[in-house]
């Protein structure tokens, strides 16, 4: 699978659980290294999510960096196929 076919079927799960998903794209305005995906949930709060292959797939840089800033303001995360089902279960904690 592919990260692009990964990232869209995790996205869809969240989609179905009433989530809002925003995709983010490098522009004018957007931040070097901003996650893939911002996600608003319903009921409140939001998570910004950055897609990648496997665990071992490299960062762009800056991307470290925004997630940390980004998780110590509410959540970030980094979903690969090896924690998907941790970084789902976190959001589902926060829904």
């Amino acid at each position: 699978m592919t990260e692009t076919e990964f990232e869209a079927q995790f996205c869809e799960k969240l989609r179905r659980k009433g989530c809002y998903v925003i995709k983010n794209n490098a522009g004018p305005g957007v931040p070097m290294g901003t996650p893939d995906r911002t996600v608003l949930m319903p009921g409140g709060g939001w998570t910004m999510l950055e897609f990648k292959k496997s665990e071992k797939a490299k960062y762009q840089p800056l991307q470290p960096q925004q997630l940390a800033k980004l998780k110590g303001m509410f959540h970030s995360a980094t979903v690969y196929p090896e924690n998907a089902a941790q970084v789902m279960a976190e959001i589902e904690r926060m829904l």
